[in-house]
């Protein structure tokens, strides 16, 4: 099946269930909005969308279009419920290339949002150097997204030679204070919807679904990284501590992973154009 918006020929999405990974709207507008992400972004808990795919609902309400409009552009979003940042990144670079190819030439403005996802669900292949201490769960968070997203991005933009003035990279709910590219957003979407609550809480933690705690566990007794998996121990008190906030906020769903509900969505879309309108 082949997308006006993505440069790729890909399996029909309605034949592979109701789980789309890949959506558009073309109207011909002036500019292009595209967003890359997991279940946050793909709109996971919008109207009925946890038990039953109601697309109409979702592309109406979740950030990527409701940023679309407030851009006057056409959107594109690709985004996988329970994916990991390795593949979140490898979109983006494919992005990155029909940029650098001329495929949106079309379009006055190509606007592109990075959502990556919690840590840690793809860490089974991770190729991990026993030799170098990184004392404590976020520390080794740090190292490895630094390892596994951050230095692969540097290395494919620089080659591709793309400009990424209006690229911007955001979090579900983590932030750590490392080396990030200079359009990195400063405010985790989770934070922004506990603040415009009043919620005074700060999320700790690197993951907090077991698509994230098994490969991380399992990863920490095979490599036996006893005194990591002791911190770990220790960094479910966060873990159970946001899922506590999750339940106190009207913005996130009561099901599942807590995704964000529609006015989570529009708190996102705001923010995004509060930054992208200044550019």
């Amino acid at each position: 099946m082949k997308f006006d918006l993505y440069d790729k020929e890909v399996a029909d999405p309605l034949a592979l269930g109701d789980r789309e990974w890949i959506a558009e709207s073309v109207k011909k507008k002036e500019n292009l909005v595209i967003t890359i992400g997991d279940s946050w972004t793909w709109g996971d808990s919008l109207g009925i969308s946890a038990t039953e795919n109601n697309r109409q609902y979702r592309y109406k309400n979740f950030y990527t279009s409701l940023l679309a409009n407030k851009l006057d552009a056409d959107w594109l979003m690709l985004a996988q419920c329970g994916t990991n940042n390795r593949w979140i990144l490898a979109r983006y670079i494919e992005v990155c290339d029909a940029i650098s190819k001329g495929y949106y030439n079309a379009y006055n403005k190509v606007f592109v949002h990075v959502n990556f996802t919690e840590q840690f669900r793809d860490i089974q292949g991770f190729n991990y150097e026993s030799e170098i201490s990184h004392p404590g769960v976020n520390n080794f968070a740090k190292y490895y997204f630094e390892t596994t997203i951050l230095h692969r991005m540097r290395y494919f933009t620089k080659k591709i030679d793309v400009a990424t003035k209006y690229h911007t990279f955001g979090q579900n709910f983590w932030n750590f204070e490392f080396d990030k590219p200079q359009n990195w957003l400063s405010d985790v979407w989770q934070d922004l919807i506990f603040a415009q609550q009043g919620i005074d809480y700060r999320v700790k933690t690197p993951m907090v679904s077991n698509i994230a705690i098994n490969p991380f566990t399992e990863f920490c007794k095979k490599n036996q990284l006893g005194d990591l998996f002791d911190d770990f121990k220790e960094q479910t008190k966060s873990i159970l501590e946001l899922i506590e906030y999750f339940g106190k906020s009207e913005y996130n769903s009561a099901r599942a992973t807590k995704h964000p509900l529609e006015k989570g969505h529009l708190i996102w879309s705001d923010y995004l154009y509060d930054h992208y309108s200044k550019l």
